[in-house]
């Protein structure tokens, strides 16, 4: 199933590279978008890092989201894909697009610092010196967006199309997937980076699951 496909690739490339916290679909009966369905991460109560206007940070106390897994993604598309929809007639129903776009990011150990706190500059808000609240867990350190309206670091998007020669899903019809990943932050994408180092061991990953470059 395609479905399954997406989840899978999401899964092996966030490994040890990032959490997902936000995890979203858009369901289409035959070719008319029904409606978005939305998971996300209930563990972190509402106390998310906030900036004020100078650009100091205000430190959430509690502790770090666990993040969305494979079992979860994949029984929330069940459930779309099994639900009915408004139509009164039987119509096949199916996904347009999946959304991960919220994120905590591993920082690689070399970057990784020795307080609570990860300094960066943000540029698209014209604020430097920004000191990130890190979330320290049994397997890294961690870091994610804020309220400022920073993009989360790392986001994923799988879309899917009509292709004859596509993955079959459960009922005949093929699609045809294409992955999307966006790194906002340069951690992970400049050349030469330990980050950039991560990012690259995930792609090779994927694309022994399959799935190859086409740009």
């Amino acid at each position: 199933m395609a479905a399954n496909h997406a989840v899978a690739a999401i899964v092996e490339l966030s490994r040890g590279l990032f959490v997902p916290l936000r995890f979203e679909a858009s369901r289409c009966v035959t070719n008319d978008v029904d409606g978005v369905w939305t998971v996300a991460d209930g563990s972190e109560p509402d106390d998310h890092v906030r900036v004020n206007a100078a650009g100091g940070v205000l430190v959430p106390t509690s502790s770090a989201p666990v993040g969305i897994d494979g079992p979860a993604m994949t029984t929330m598309l069940d459930d779309l894909l099994t639900t009915p929809g408004e139509a009164s007639e039987p119509r096949w129903h199916g996904w347009s697009e999946i959304r991960v776009d919220d994120t905590l990011a591993a920082l690689p150990a070399a970057l990784v610092p020795a307080g609570d706190e990860f300094i960066l500059d943000d540029l698209d808000n014209r604020v430097r010196d920004l000191r990130i609240p890190v979330r320290r867990r049994s397997d890294g350190v961690w870091v994610g967006k804020y309220d400022l309206g920073f993009r989360t670091p790392i986001s994923v998007t799988v879309s899917r199309q009509a292709d004859v020669s596509g993955i079959s899903d459960a009922d005949g019809h093929h699609t045809f997937l294409m992955l999307s990943i966006d790194v906002h932050w340069s951690v992970w994408w400049r050349d030469g980076s330990p980050g950039r180092a991560m990012l690259d061991t995930a792609l090779d990953r994927l694309h022994a699951l399959g799935w190859h470059h086409d740009y």
